[in-house]
Formats: C-alpha cells, structure tokens, sequence
C-alpha cells in the first residue's frame, strides 16, 4: 500500500499548484486510476519510511513542504554563568522545581507499586463477583448433570421393572411346565 502525499507540480515560486495541475488531468481526460505521481512518472522515488502493520505496508514520502523536522530552530541552552542574579536565581529555582517534581514522581510510583494501591480500589469486590458467578455456572452444570443421571437411572429402574413383570406373565404355568418336562425326559 502506497501513501503519496500530493500529486502535482511546483511553479518557480515553490507554491504548490494543485488547480494547474487538476487543469492539466482534466484536459488530458485522465481518469483517477490513470493519474501518476510525477516523482514516480521520472523515476523511483525513495520512501522516508516504511511502516510494517499485521495488514500491510505503508510507505511515507518525504515532501519538501511537509517535511518541518530540518526547518526547526534549535535554541541554544542557557549558559548560567552569564546570566545576571535574578535570571539566575529564577533559572535554579525552576530547575531545582522540576528535578523535585520528577523525584517525586518517581518516588511516589515506586511507593504506590510497593504498598499495592495501583490496583482497583474495589478489586476484592469484583474478584467476589467473578467467583460467584464462576461457582453458580459451576453449580449449574452439576445440577443438569445430577437430573441427567436421575432420568436415566429412573429409565434403567423401568426397564428392569417392565422385565420383571414380563417374566411374571410369561411364567408357564404348572400343566404347560410339566408337558414341558416330560418332552425332554
């Protein structure tokens, strides 16, 4: 994936012209897709960048109007010593107030690590939140598990009932038993 910063020309006073240049596509019937970058049209242009995500590339071009990072000014540091007395005095309060600051933001979040206050302050609340809740799933699962085997237990108590009774009215009776007997002696 391409990430081209403008497209165009720059007239002789460095102004970026985009209406010459959509006069231009427009005259020449160029519709979006044909439309190229003129760095690209003269030769292969060099990404300032290229940033790598899980869906893909995006390469950044340098451009000359955006690129601000060489235009700034560096101010020179302070040279105390040529200071007059109440810039210095200002200037080593100030500094002696932000090295303070920062001992104490480093000291405060060390401390607050070590007593554990850096946790939620009703964490013991929702960790008894999410137990009950764990436990009444829990407790339902054991439950259909016990009416599950009850059904079939109650199922398996029938089916040997229904044997039973079976074998109580397919006894035969005592003529039958002995007709029986005495074929096989």
């Amino acid at each position: 994936m391409k990430m081209a910063t403008k497209s165009g020309s720059l007239s002789n006073s460095g102004v970026f012209s985009v209406e010459k240049e959509a006069n231009r596509l427009l005259n020449s019937g160029a519709t979006f897709s044909e439309v190229t970058l003129e760095a690209e049209a003269g030769g292969k242009k060099k990404p300032k960048r290229i940033l790598h995500f899980s869906d893909g590339c995006l390469e950044e071009y340098t451009d000359d109007e955006l690129d601000t990072s060489e235009n700034l000014v560096e101010q020179p540091a302070i040279n105390p010593a040529t200071l007059p007395w109440m810039p210095y005095l200002w200037f080593q309060t100030v500094t002696a107030a932000a090295k303070t600051l920062n001992v104490c933001d480093y000291l405060g979040e060390n401390l607050a690590n070590f007593f554990g206050i850096t946790s939620p302050k009703y964490q013991y609340a929702i960790d008894e939140y999410h137990s009950y809740v764990a436990e009444e799933v829990e407790d339902k699962r054991r439950q259909e598990l016990e009416e599950e085997a009850a059904l079939q237990w109650t199922a398996q108590q029938q089916g040997e009932i229904v044997e039973m009774q079976d074998m109580i009215t397919n006894q035969p009776t005592a003529a039958s038993a002995a007709v029986a007997v005495h074929n096989t002696v």
